[in-house]
């Protein structure tokens, strides 16, 4: 039987915001801000089959073939479509984390060019305003948005899917 009370809107916007915070990159429909402050570099990330990405702690590196590690600069984000995420900008590839500099601070549109296998840059259409991040800081940002895919152990059911389990 459903209990009614599991849908009811939330009580706060911060808890709707952690209810659908993710790691993720910018859309095509949308244009982005990124917080001046909050960013962690030299962090390593690897997308799981289902798409997910997953926070890759230094003590199970040596576990993970070093193909499917990306090294990443990790940003706070905000969209003009609402909302917050986190945005694992990939360290010298495809040209993300120049694109990604451009938005600390100012609303940008920043794209993937299938063409030129590249993300590119360009002025917002609109002023936004000042974003609101619904986080108190940027270490809890991080633990909601990547949530269990935080790969601290080889028991992490990471490795059972790596191993086909």
């Amino acid at each position: 039987m459903l209990d009614p009370n599991a849908f009811r809107k939330p009580d706060s916007l911060a808890a709707a915001e952690e209810a659908k915070l993710e790691v993720r990159t910018p859309k095509k429909d949308e244009e982005i801000t990124l917080h001046p402050e909050w960013a962690w570099s030299d962090m390593m990330t690897v997308k799981r089959n289902n798409g997910h990405q997953c926070l890759i702690h230094p003590a199970v590196v040596n576990h993970i073939s070093m193909r499917r590690l990306t090294i990443c600069t990790l940003r706070a984000a905000a969209s003009s479509n609402g909302g917050c995420f986190v945005w694992a900008v990939p360290n010298d590839k495809y040209k993300a984390a120049e694109a990604a500099q451009t938005a600390i601070g100012n609303w940008r549109q920043i794209k993937w060019d299938s063409d030129k296998r590249t993300y590119v840059s360009s002025d917002s259409t609109a002023d936004h305003g000042q974003p609101s991040w619904p986080f108190a800081t940027f270490n809890e940002m991080v633990e909601t948005a990547f949530g269990d895919h935080i790969v601290d152990s080889v028991d992490h059911k990471f490795f059972k899917e790596v191993a086909g389990e």
